[in-house]
């Protein structure tokens, strides 16, 4: 747990920073590594966040992202490597000195001040006029929706109000790039969701880049413009959440951010528009990815396709589809907006999604005979 010390660190005063660009993204991290004893934390992390972008590192506990987001604060300092924040060196600036602020998972509020208090810290620490103070507290107050709580206390308030109060001191700073720590994650289900949106639309209108650590995919799918998939210190894969969830380059990605299918497959044949892949359960078609120079045939792959793309017929109702497998239904699961099959295909098992009214061929009950079509465009071959 992060202690009040460190989030007074970054609002302290301290001498002016050097002029920064006004170009460029804004931030930077080349090659970063971090080690604690023997444990390797970070292992040679390169990262460009652009100005204005909602961000997110995504990965289990241990994976180095929280590890990451405090070396960009100033908090930690690198073993290797540099960062760049607006295009200027920080690497050996204290954490006050740099146009960040930190939103911990603890919230660390000061139990002692009242909201309008704790959001005023940073510009009294800044020796700014009391007017000035005012204003800028009053008015971040009113973009979070907490003005009405201004003299109450934090153990006066729940944990949804909590985040606001630390999201607002942040903000109140004004700084150029927000990092946040799991800022959601103590938050139950319904209160979670519903402060994502908020958080997304304040991101918004304030233009500020966001920097959020989560080991929550589906906050990362709702919140991002981009995600990197973090895994044992390093970045698996970084793009758009729909990119990154739709075409995942590794195992580890595929299985990490949401359900998937995994298929051990074999090359039979390479066209200049297509794959021709052998399984245990059928043959498949696939379109040839784009720079797949390693796709030969006698090559053993791994192929990924997500439970929802997969499409369910009743065999006498089933297209001649050339991806089709014919299974049995082995289980189901309702899930209340879908109904997760689990089907078995020869020595392969698939799981598919259905909703209620996604189909004219379902419902289908245990021990069905149905037709699994994998649709090729949704097929992706795997890099390990």
């Amino acid at each position: 747990m992060q202690s009040v010390r460190e989030f007074a660190t970054l609002d302290e005063p301290g001498p002016a920073p050097e002029p920064e660009s006004t170009s460029g993204p804004a931030v930077e991290c080349f090659h970063i590594v971090r080690r604690f004893g023997g444990v390797t934390a970070l292992d040679g992390v390169s990262l460009r966040v652009e100005r204005g972008e909602f961000f997110c590192l995504l990965g289990p506990s241990g994976c180095g992202k929280t590890t990451l987001l405090r070396i960009v604060a100033g908090l930690e300092k690198p073993d290797q490597g540099r960062v760049r924040l607006a295009g200027r060196d920080v690497t050996g600036t204290p954490p006050q000195q740099r146009p960040v602020n930190m939103v911990f998972q603890s919230y660390a509020l000061f139990p002692h001040l009242s909201v309008w208090d704790n959001v005023a810290f940073g510009p009294r620490m800044r020796r700014l006029p009391e007017n000035r103070i005012a204003e800028k507290v009053a008015d971040v107050l009113a973009r979070v929706r907490i003005e009405d709580l201004a003299h109450r206390r934090p153990h006066q308030l729940s944990g949804g109000q909590q985040q606001r109060v630390a999201l607002a001191r942040a903000l109140v700073n004004e700084p150029e790039v927000l990092l946040l720590d799991e800022p959601l994650g103590a938050l139950d289900l319904q209160l979670r969701r519903q402060l994502q949106a908020e958080l997304r639309q304040v991101q918004r209108r304030l233009g500020l880049t966001f920097i959020h650590v989560t080991h929550d995919q589906e906050e990362a799918l709702a919140l991002s413009d981009r995600i990197a998939v973090m895994n044992r210190g390093r970045i698996e894969q970084v793009g758009p959440p729909r990119e990154v969830y739709e075409r995942p380059r590794t195992r580890f990605v595929a299985e990490f951010l949401g359900n998937c299918n995994l298929i051990q497959a074999g090359i039979v044949a390479v066209g200049d528009h297509q794959l021709r892949i052998q399984t245990a359960s059928g043959f498949l078609c696939m379109p040839r990815p784009h720079g797949a120079s390693g796709a030969a045939p006698g090559r053993t792959v791994t192929l990924a396709v997500r439970p929802e793309r997969i499409q369910l017929f009743r065999p006498d109702q089933a297209p001649a589809h050339t991806n089709g497998w014919l299974g049995q239904v082995e289980e189901t699961i309702f899930r209340g907006s879908t109904t997760e099959y689990r089907i078995r295909c020869g020595p392969q098992q698939l799981r598919a999604l259905q909703a209620p009214n996604g189909t004219a061929h379902g419902p289908f009950a245990v021990g069905d005979t149905v037709v699994c079509h994998l649709p090729p465009e949704f097929l992706n071959l795997l890099e390990d």
